[in-house]
């Protein structure tokens, strides 16, 4: 078996390693047998669809699965390898801790908690259709070179029939999966942490901003206090200056004093230093002097 290698320090690929590795420790469980055994479940199911009469009206004799079901498609000669391929896959697979999963007609081996999507088939030729002569068509005929195709995140991996049949790539095949699960692992960490970034970035965004909001909130505060503050001291000398005016003018009367314990008590209620209670004027917007519009408990509109 060739052996890849690192490139930049002239060692073993870490997919290679694994391969030794996988082969070292399953020994003969890595070995599809001749013959199928105690088959899987998943296996048991998909043997069944593959053999149902009404999966060989194609006329190239081609069958698959359907439904949520491992992924096979191949013809009627080629059932049997394909079972006993894929069982011994899922049987190596489950016992290195890993699950396939089933879900929207589609199969998935999961590993590090991550969905790769694999399906086994047999390899088909187009060639040009003769016997259309009003456009060009194609018929694809099988070419009993069975492949196991793996795909995530849009690409896809294809191992097939070649200078070692299918067979004999089960190590690589696994060795190459969980790497890959493995990459994909760290790709979810990776995302999780940048977006994690990117949360608490808005989140400090949003808080920087609220605090903005609510300094220019307080100081427009501070702005209208100090005007209503110099208002109400203008008022309050306007008052002064109306009583000692009233006293000179020896019309200091009864109506008189109650006008001016009234606008006394309104300069109160305006001071932003007393902000007085008003039983008329609590529910005034002091900024407008304008009545505070409550909404209508009976406007369902």
């Amino acid at each position: 078996m060739r052996q890849e290698r690192d490139n930049s320090k002239g060692l073993p690929s870490p997919e290679t390693t694994l391969e030794k590795e996988i082969i070292s420790k399953e020994g003969g469980e890595i070995i599809v047998p001749e013959k199928l055994t105690n088959p899987d479940k998943l296996i048991i199911q998909a043997r069944d669809l593959l053999t149902e009469k009404r999966r060989y009206d194609s006329g190239d004799g081609v069958v698959g699965t359907y439904g949520n079901s491992l992924s096979i498609r191949v013809t009627k000669g080629n059932i049997s390898r394909a079972l006993r391929f894929m069982d011994t896959f899922i049987k190596v697979m489950r016992k290195r801790g890993h699950q396939i999963q089933l879900k929207n007609n589609l199969a998935y081996i999961v590993i590090q908690e991550e969905e790769i999507e694999i399906n086994f088939r047999e390899k088909n030729k187009r060639i040009i259709d003769t016997a259309n002569t009003s456009w060009v068509s194609y018929n694809y005929v099988p070419t009993n070179i069975l492949s196991f195709n793996a795909k995530a995140n849009w690409n896809n991996t294809e191992w097939k029939d070649g200078k070692l049949p299918l067979e004999k790539q089960l190590a690589k095949i696994i060795a190459k999966l969980e790497i890959k699960g493995e990459e994909l692992k760290n790709e979810t960490i990776r995302r999780k942490i940048y977006w994690a970034e990117q949360e608490e970035k808005q989140r400090i965004e949003k808080e920087k901003q609220k605090r903005k909001e609510l300094e220019i909130a307080n100081f427009k505060k501070l702005l209208q206090n100090s005007k209503q503050w110099q208002e109400v001291e203008i008022l309050r000398n306007y008052l002064d200056d109306t009583e000692a005016k009233a006293k000179f003018n020896n019309n200091h009367t009864y109506e008189f004093k109650n006008w001016l314990l009234w606008a006394r008590k309104k300069a109160d209620w305006y001071d932003p230093q007393i902000n007085a209670g008003d039983e008329l004027l609590n529910e005034t917007d002091k900024e407008n002097l304008t009545i505070i519009k409550k909404p209508n408990p009976y406007n369902f509109s």
